[in-house]
């Protein structure tokens, strides 16, 4: 009997495995460097994701708290008989107290007393201060003389008179003894009862019938007949009552003049 050779046996088994070696060795190669690229689990991430799925025990505890404070189901009316009696509900208990009527309501409202009527059934009219008074006051008359400082400022030469036109020769045609006790180029003195004198260099018409109506918006301008010494006069009347004079002298040529001179009269000039 002749035995095999064991080199030889072992050489072929070898040579039968060998082409297997590259593709293990490749697939081996794929595996470790797929491995490489895996990502390696991070415990401490997975450990606070377990954290916030798992709920804390004060969550749980509100939760059972929520459930319970949940409100009851209303239980159904109880069916009545048909042969029970229907109660009325009783009425509340204020409405059962009558009001007394013997006592008197108060009110709260303070009473606003009525104003007394006349015989006729007209109620008094309140009357304004100094309307409806039919004296002469002296205060007033102040009053009113001083309103005159403001007549058209603009225009008021008062202050250079009777310089300003005495070479003129326009106060010589006048009737000075009517208005003046004495007058110069350089002064002058109103005869009594004249208060004050005011010049302006403006249409005499237009002082006349603009700027004395506007200086006694509440006063009453009405013109004397005949004037007075040839010249305008007015009486202004302060509710109906005469409380000054004045006079409204022409200066100059034209009709009406370009100047005007106004004579304030305490009482009336023609006595």
């Amino acid at each position: 009997m002749i035995l095999p050779n064991t080199e030889a046996s072992s050489l072929r088994r070898k040579q039968q495995w060998q082409w297997l070696v590259f593709p293990l060795m490749g697939l081996s190669l794929l595996l470790h460097i797929a491995l490489l690229f895996m990502p390696i689990p991070n415990p401490e991430r997975e450990r606070e994701i377990t954290e916030e799925k798992t709920p804390s025990e004060e969550e749980e505890a509100i939760d059972i708290l929520s459930i319970s404070e949940l409100p009851a189901l209303a239980t159904p009316p109880a069916e009545r008989s048909p042969d029970q009696p229907v109660t009325p509900e009783s009425p509340a208990q204020d409405q059962l107290i009558p009001p007394d009527l013997d006592q008197p309501v108060v009110s709260d409202e303070i009473p606003v007393d009525e104003p007394l009527l006349d015989e006729e059934g007209v109620q008094d009219n309140h009357v304004p201060e100094n309307e409806g008074n039919t004296q002469f006051d002296p205060t007033r008359q102040a009053t009113l003389l001083g309103q005159t400082g403001g007549i058209n400022v603009e225009f008021d030469g008062t202050a250079d008179f009777p310089q300003n036109i005495w070479e003129l020769g326009y106060l010589q045609n006048l009737n000075l003894e009517c208005f003046f006790a004495e007058i110069t180029s350089n002064s002058y003195q109103l005869l009594a009862p004249a208060n004050q004198l005011k010049f302006f260099r403006r249409n005499y018409g237009l002082v006349v019938t603009e700027d004395l109506p506007l200086t006694f918006t509440n006063q009453t301008l009405i013109e004397v007949a005949d004037g007075y010494c040839g010249e305008q006069l007015f009486e202004i009347q302060d509710n109906g009552v005469p409380t000054l004079y004045v006079s409204a002298i022409k200066i100059g040529p034209g009709s009406p003049p370009a100047s005007i001179v106004l004579i304030f009269w305490t009482e009336d000039p023609r006595g």
